[in-house]
């Protein structure tokens, strides 16, 4: 067969033919290893007996057939829709009417495939046709694919091949090896046989499609068929097909004039930029309103997944900036973290500002209802005129951007304001607590509320212009300080000390405290404000005069006091040292008015008291002039006492005539007059020398008789 004579030539195919029906003998161990064929020994027998005795499973084949399709479709099949959208399908093997996943599926479109001998083909196709036209296959385009050749005994050898191989991959005989990587080859050349024939099928195959049929080829099915499917699937694509970038809700926002936005945030003419509004009626807002309205309320990643996938397709960041301009549009309002956001403001922005924070927030449409062209101008008109805001537009945006920031510098003043109201018990504390709640929901709402509550709610309008105006009075003409200060000086004079000398003053106090009471009663404070003001200066004038004439008249009975203790009989017997400082206690006794004010007057009369106090300063300095004085008399002296005579009745006449009369002695005491107690040395010596003078002279008719002061 090779060359039976000199200068022939061999017919291979006869020769491979007959090398392989050698190989397939049982009793022949012909094999081909690494590209030579050579005769193995008996030891391969019994394996190679093994191998044919394997009889390969489902499962097993269908393995080997989808590593084949996965090798055949990598990458998984894509195509371009609508010029800007990629579609890649999943790809699923259908085997003896089990389903195989080959690429999982994530943008819902599916191909399905199946390999059918041509006698099952005509079964297969009407099955096909049924079944691609339920729901739940809307999705999926079947690739009816019709062998030419049988492919199950090629699935069966290349299953065999492979299993004994798995079997002995650890034996150690060479020639076992040899045979093992002899059925490795084998295995592969079967799977580059059957890869020919999958894809023969393929260049001769039909897909159907909801019940619709059409030929294809391997490349058709594509670049034809699946795009068309695809166009199909995502047949709302077109309604918001540009692809937004991930800062898109960010850059919208720093847009406060929409008729300024560039086109690239402007890609689906949703904001007309001739006046700046958005188009509500636009498709695209119109699907995403229609879904929040089935469920009432949706979470972000909710309407995420909706409009990702098909029919939409739409990209998450296009999602995002759709909804951003229905929430600016007031179709919608959001929730985050609990609260209600109606505008869209920093939170709101924030909230959506990247695909993981805005499938956090709640979406529902907002059902207050929008407001009318002359309540917006109104609303506008209201932050000129009790803000002095710059022109602001009748957008609800616009508006509601404006208040918060003018609301969040202008309710620290309004709630300034509230503690004077309430400690004064000025009647106006319930406007100004109505206009700090008002304030606080704008703050809230961060001003999602400003458009409605200033271009409708009467009653908050009032609220702050009546706030507004005390703030500006109070600017202007102090009005609360003038009303603090009339209300602490009242306060304060009734409860200083109760002298004659303010009686006068204290009348005056009665009078402008009535006269306060019947001006805080009157809510429009600053329309009486140079009332205010005149009684204020009143009060003042009315505290000077009583400061001066309390200091006058005081001053005049100090005066009396001073000349009174230094007329006393004591204070002539005060050593110059202790008349000094007499004078100068005496001296300082004064009552200053420093300055004209309630605590000056308050300390005036204070130390007033105090000096005609049972114990004050008056009498203190009284009682030391007597101290002083009584510390002054000497510690003895002798109280002089007549002579008397020890016959009672007797006359001297008598005792003239009275011849040779033996005169008796008188009866002549000495009297002393001793300090009670004794302090010093000097004082003891001064009793002890005239206690010694009197030694001599002691006797009966001339005793020492004491007398102790009391002092």
């Amino acid at each position: 067969m090779l060359y039976n004579n000199v200068g022939s030539t061999f017919d291979k195919s006869k020769v491979r033919e007959a090398i392989e029906r050698i190989m397939d003998s049982t009793s022949v161990t012909l094999q081909e290893i690494d590209g030579k064929y050579q005769f193995m020994t008996n030891a391969i027998l019994s394996i190679r007996e093994e191998r044919n005795k394997i009889i390969p499973r489902d499962a097993e084949k269908a393995d080997v057939l989808q590593e084949q399709l996965k090798d055949m479709l990598s990458p998984a099949p894509s195509v371009n829709v609508y010029s800007s959208k990629t579609i890649t399908a999943g790809v699923e093997l259908t085997e003896r009417n089990r389903p195989y996943n080959i690429h999982p599926t994530t943008s819902g479109l599916k191909l399905n495939i199946r390999f059918v001998d041509g006698s099952a083909f005509d079964e297969t196709h009407q099955q096909l046709l049924t079944e691609s036209t339920r729901q739940e296959n809307n999705r999926t385009l079947y690739w009816l694919c019709t062998l030419a050749k049988d492919k199950e005994t090629i699935l069966q050898e290349i299953v065999r091949s492979q299993n004994i191989k798995n079997r002995h991959q650890n034996e150690t005989n060479k020639e076992i090896q040899a045979y093992l990587r002899a059925q490795t080859d084998f295995a592969d050349e079967k799977k580059r046989e059957l890869n020919k024939i999958l894809r023969e099928a393929q260049a001769n195959s039909e897909v159907i499609f909801r019940g619709s049929p059409q030929q294809v080829n391997g490349e058709t099915y594509k670049t034809v068929a699946l795009k068309t499917i695809a166009e199909k699937v995502f047949e709302k694509y077109p309604l918001a097909s540009s692809n937004m970038k991930g800062d898109c809700v960010n850059k919208l926002a720093s847009y406060g004039d929409l008729t300024t936005i560039p086109d690239a945030l402007n890609p689906f003419k949703i904001i007309k930029k001739t006046d700046g509004t958005i188009d509500v009626s636009h498709p695209a807002i119109s699907e995403i309103k229609d879904y929040i309205a089935t469920l009432n309320e949706v979470t972000g990643s909710e309407i995420m997944n909706r409009f990702e996938r098909d029919p939409y397709g739409w990209s998450k960041d296009t999602i995002r900036y759709i909804v951003a301009l229905m929430l600016k549009a007031n179709i919608i309002q959001i929730r985050v973290a609990g609260k209600n956001v109606t505008v869209f403001g920093d939170t709101a922005v924030e909230a959506m500002a990247t695909n993981n924070s805005f499938n956090k927030i709640s979406v529902l449409l907002n059902t207050e209802g929008a407001l009318t062209t002359t309540e917006l101008l109104k609303a506008a008109q209201s932050m000129t005129g009790l803000f002095n805001s710059s022109r602001v537009a009748p957008v609800k945006d616009q508006i509601a951007k404006e208040a918060y920031k003018k609301i969040k510098l202008y309710l620290q003043k309004f709630n300034r304001l509230l503690p004077d109201f309430e400690v004064l018990k000025l009647d106006g504390e319930s406007i100004v607590r109505q206009a700090i709640n008002y304030a606080q929901r704008i703050i809230d709402s961060e001003g999602g509320e400003a458009a409605f509550l200033l271009g409708k709610d009467v009653d908050c309008q009032k609220a702050f212009k009546y706030v507004m105006d005390i703030i500006k009075c109070n600017e202007q003409a102090s009005l609360i300080n003038h009303l603090k200060h009339i209300n602490h000086l009242a306060n304060e004079s009734h409860t200083l000390p109760e002298v004659e000398q303010l009686a006068d003053y204290i009348k005056h106090v009665n009078d402008v405290r009535q006269l306060y009471h019947e001006y805080i009663a009157n809510p429009d404070l600053h329309l009486i404000v140079s009332n205010i003001t005149d009684l204020r200066n009143q009060f003042d004038a009315y505290l000077n005069q009583a400061c001066i004439e309390f200091q006058t008249q005081t001053e005049k009975l100090l005066d009396e006091s001073r000349t009174t203790m230094k007329s006393m009989p004591e204070y002539a017997k005060l050593d110059d040292k202790q008349r000094t400082q007499i004078d100068t206690q005496l001296d300082g006794l004064s009552i200053e008015c420093t300055h004209p004010s309630i605590s000056n007057l308050r300390e005036m009369i204070n130390k007033f008291v105090t000096y005609y106090l049972p114990s004050g300063s008056i009498k203190t300095i009284e009682n030391r002039i007597r101290q002083y004085a009584a510390d002054n008399a000497p510690a003895v002296k002798v109280i002089p006492t007549p002579p008397t005579s020890p016959q009672k009745g007797a006359t001297q006449e008598d005792d003239a005539t009275k011849p040779n009369k033996v005169e008796e002695p008188t009866y002549q005491p000495k009297r002393l007059q001793v300090k009670r107690k004794i302090t010093t040395r000097t004082e003891l010596q001064q009793v002890i020398d005239q206690l010694t003078s009197l030694l001599g002279e002691i006797s009966d008719n001339s005793p020492v008789e004491f007398n102790f002061n009391e002092d």
